[in-house]
């Protein structure tokens, strides 16, 4: 199999499969393994209120502590145990397989066990919740989940780039995520980060697979989905707040997006 660092994934077409969604609480003593049986299925674990060790089968350990990510590629063995359990200390697990543009299976890294740092960052958690959410649901649309999907991935890509070369843009990404519902000029961005536009652009689209512009409608769309899930604002309302110019314009971005209507969306909430 294949494997794709998770920036070239961003960068390209891929698609998620067999999507699978499961909260552990945790308990102290019980170990899992798959040293026997390799994963089946790539799988993503946010550690919550808890702290975990693992070993993998070449005899290394890795711990993944309270707001980190633990990422197991298919075919990977290990074993895992928990401890350091605090009150509501829980795992919250993503089974999946992951296929590039070619419609071939691949994996994320060549390791057994491999963590992201996430500390900190309660939009993780956030979305991993919204995912389990949307797989309760029985009304819930398959690329709408998918898309939540698409997120964090996203958002555990960017510490990968940001330590590198995607440094030179974290301030102008920063303001984006903070103010998505304004319409800052890629001319601002690029001053932020002390870089030309045409640069900006450039490693913009590198890292990140979109442009500023549709990186910003993703974020709206996204916050869109909880106005419209838990707020009682009228369509109207929350158009104008994400800083859409119209109504309509924000019904046809959601539609697109999502399939439905935004007042659909919310009747099947």
């Amino acid at each position: 199999m294949k494997t794709i660092s998770l920036a070239e994934l961003l960068r390209s077409d891929y698609n998620i499969k067999l999507l699978s969604y499961i909260v552990l609480n945790a308990r102290t003593g019980k170990k899992f393994t798959c040293m026997n049986l390799p994963k089946a299925h790539n799988l993503l674990r946010y550690v919550h209120n808890s702290s975990t060790v693992y070993r993998d089968s070449q005899g290394n350990t890795v711990y993944a502590s309270d707001g980190e990510v633990v990422y197991t590629p298919k075919g990977s063995r290990y074993e895992v145990d928990t401890f350091d359990i605090k009150e509501g200390g829980r795992s919250l697990q993503l089974d999946f397989l992951i296929f590039d543009s070619d419609g071939n299976e691949v994996k994320l890294c060549d390791k057994d066990v491999c963590v992201f740092k996430c500390k900190g960052d309660k939009s993780m958690i956030h979305l991993f919740e919204k995912l389990g959410r949307l797989c309760e649901s029985e009304d819930a649309i398959p690329n709408e989940k998918k898309s939540i999907v698409f997120e964090i991935l996203s958002q555990l890509g960017a510490p990968e780039r940001m330590h590198t070369q995607s440094s030179i843009i974290k301030s102008g990404v920063a303001y984006l995520r903070l103010h998505y519902n304004e319409n800052p000029s890629i001319k601002k961005l690029a001053q932020m980060c002390a870089i030309s536009e045409e640069y900006f652009r450039r490693i913009f689209k590198k890292e990140l697979g979109v442009n500023p512009c549709e990186y910003r409608n993703k974020l709206r769309l996204s916050k869109a989905c909880d106005y419209l899930t838990y707020g009682e604002m009228s369509i109207e309302e929350i158009s104008c707040l994400l800083g859409y110019s119209t109504a309509s314009h924000f019904s046809k971005e959601f539609k697109s997006a999502y399939g439905v209507s935004p007042l659909k969306y919310r009747e099947m909430r």
